[in-house]
């Protein structure tokens, strides 16, 4: 099947934390089971960008390939991105898009409904009681509303648990959800030593500490959170 994969971010934009590794590992793993993955994503890595000219093919193997597109907009606007963007689907038999509150998402949900294909949408948590209160709550309410409900039937919709299966029915209780754990790559966890209270306290101190520069930069930790932080690393032994 060929599988074209939407995604604002993705590997290798670890500022992004786990969601993006968890999403190449997914493709990856579709890729050697027969299935011919085609990513198109941003070259966005958080506060930063990649360092990957646009329009740059990362061929990963013969079933999987990336294709990076400059942004000239943060989370807003990729001239590349957007032109390319309705070929991109359209060359797909499955489309699975990887965000929701973007120009990128909403617009591939739309050119997908268009064109007939089978769509699947990774709200990555987006859809939890504290997300949708967290920032720009009021234009969130109003892009659900407008722009995604009248459309929820034409959606399928991927949930990490449970519990995020929850949150996403709450907003749409008609909602089809399938459930699928984050991939992660059991084999690099199988000869870790286990770490004793203590060592681990230790590491756990030293990691924070080595980002005590970033936390004093970043708008996302009000200075309350960055505070009781510093103090719990403080009294760590």
């Amino acid at each position: 099947m060929k599988i074209s994969y939407v995604s604002h971010a993705f590997y290798p934009a670890l500022n992004y934390g786990g969601p993006t590794m968890s999403s190449y590992m997914k493709c990856n793993l579709l890729s050697t089971n027969g299935h011919e993955v085609s990513v198109m994503t941003t070259t966005t890595n958080g506060i930063d960008k990649l360092d990957i000219k646009n329009a740059t093919i990362n061929k990963i193997n013969n079933n999987f390939s990336i294709t990076y597109y400059n942004e000239q907009i943060k989370k807003y606007f990729s001239t590349g991105f957007l032109l390319n963007m309705y070929n991109h689907i359209k060359t797909g038999e499955f489309i699975i898009i990887d965000d929701l509150f973007s120009t990128y998402s909403i617009l591939s949900i739309y050119i997908s409904i268009f064109l007939k294909k089978k769509l699947i949408v990774i709200p990555r948590g987006v859809l939890s009681k504290w997300s949708i209160k967290n920032k720009k709550r009021i234009i969130k309410i109003i892009w659900l509303n407008f722009f995604i409900r009248p459309f929820v039937n034409f959606i399928n919709w991927e949930a990490t648990s449970l519990l995020e299966k929850k949150q996403i029915l709450l907003i749409f209780p008609n909602a089809k959800i399938i459930v699928i754990p984050n991939a992660i790559n059991i084999e690099k966890y199988e000869n870790v030593e286990p770490l004793n209270k203590n060592n681990y306290l230790v590491k756990a101190k030293n990691c924070i500490l080595s980002s005590h520069n970033a936390f004093n930069t970043s708008e996302q930790v009000e200075n309350v959170h960055k505070n009781t932080i510093m103090n719990i690393v403080n009294n760590l032994k």
